[in-house]
């Protein structure tokens, strides 16, 4: 988000704070005053965001690959065609960043397929490549995306995000009768980027090899040195040095450890999370837990005829349920387990762009050049309806 946007943004919640500020018997020229600053502070952010950067294009996402941008970057010089196009279009460096468009493992058979199918391509610039629909794919695997955890990808600055905490309440009236405006507040969350980093050495050798075997293994084990990162922070992170403070850290802790996992304690966990509000209905939960909770939940049954265990039980309420590792236990018999419906309250937004640094120094004598790759990532609540921390008792 450009400076332009974020203080377009902070005048239109100012703007709009002044008009529901005046009182009911505000006298009818300050209404109009406050009603045309709100409309000229609307109009400020239209224009900022037409000079936000636009994603990139489809078709050179398409075509760009990770060789072509590690071999320059080895020698030292610049890259070109495709891949300086695309960083050109995201307002990323062309002689040390690479793009998550690089990283990404490909589309599926059905996107493609509709790909294949448009009669007329359409022209560069006009449909957008999604650059958060790459994250979600080049981090497909990781616990974030499981829990649904939004990752949009963000231009330089810091990421802002409007939320409205509480709101007016709406209701039936009679004729010439007035509505007292509720009682609201509208906040701003900060998300200042914070940096993981990767490190390789890759020798004479495999410079000469540089090519799709290489390409290819460096592409997997960039998306998944970067994802566990992400995973680390946006689960576990307790906010300490140089921690981001993630899910877990900005959850109530339970103070109650309940009773000993049973197949029924499962899904009374996916149950419970029904409200009358934020959560319609069993199919919207998503649960992540700990390998012991979840080798637990397989040997207890639900019913008497041991058909069904504790995990499948859960499932078959409609509620997605997943094993970490990074699910920290709470003593010795307890272990805590994340609960979620409202996956779009938490938000990860991602730097475009994997900045690689090389270093052909520090190991010359063994032929060898450094690459060392950075992301600058940030994490955090904007709202916490839906999301809740459970115990799970795993012994007696």
């Amino acid at each position: 988000m450009n400076e332009e946007l974020k203080k377009a943004l902070k005048a239109q919640v100012e703007a709009r704070q002044a008009l529901n500020a005046l009182p009911d018997d505000a006298a009818e020229e300050d209404r109009a005053a406050k009603v045309k600053a709100l409309e000229d502070a609307d109009k400020a952010v239209l224009k900022a965001l037409e000079t936000e950067p636009e994603p990139a294009p489809r078709q050179l996402a398409q075509r760009v690959e990770l060789r072509n941008y590690i071999a320059p970057f080895i020698e030292g010089r610049q890259i070109t065609g495709a891949e300086a196009e695309l960083n050109q279009g995201l307002g990323l460096d062309t002689d040390s960043q690479v793009p998550f468009e690089a990283l990404d493992p490909g589309e599926s058979e059905e996107r493609q397929a509709e790909h294949r199918a448009d009669a007329e391509p359409p022209a560069l610039t006009g449909i957008n490549y999604t650059t958060a629909a790459v994250l979600r794919r080049v981090f497909a695997r990781t616990d974030s995306a499981f829990l649904g955890v939004m990752m949009p990808s963000v231009p330089a600055g810091t990421a802002v995000y409007p939320v409205m905490t509480s709101g007016g309440t709406a209701g039936m009236m009679a004729a010439n009768q007035a509505r007292d405006a509720g009682a609201y507040a509208l906040s701003t969350v900060n998300l200042n980027p914070k940096r993981a980093t990767a490190r390789y050495l890759l020798n004479l050798e495999n410079q000469a090899e540089i090519g799709a075997e290489l390409e290819g293994v460096l592409r997997e084990d960039l998306r998944e040195q970067l994802g566990q990162l992400v995973d680390d922070q946006v689960i576990a992170g307790d906010g300490q040095g140089n921690n981001l403070s993630g899910i877990l850290a900005g959850l109530d802790d339970p103070a109650a450890d309940g009773d000993l996992i049973t197949a029924a304690i499962l899904r009374n966990l996916v149950i419970d999370a029904v409200d009358n509000r934020w959560v319609p209905d069993e199919g919207s939960v998503r649960f992540l837990m700990g390998i012991p909770a979840y080798k637990l939940g397989r040997k207890v049954f639900h019913g008497t005829d041991a058909v069904i265990d504790g995990i499948e039980a859960m499932r078959n309420l409609g509620a997605m349920v997943r094993s970490s590792t990074r699910i920290p236990q709470k003593s010795a018999k307890v272990q805590y387990g994340i609960r979620t419906a409202r996956p779009d309250g938490f938000v990860a937004p991602v730097w475009q762009g994997v900045t690689l640094i090389r270093d052909p120094y520090t190991a010359a004598a063994a032929g060898q050049v450094a690459l060392t790759a950075h992301m600058l990532f940030s994490a955090g609540f904007k709202r916490k309806d839906g999301w809740a921390q459970v115990p799970l008792k795993i012994a007696a």
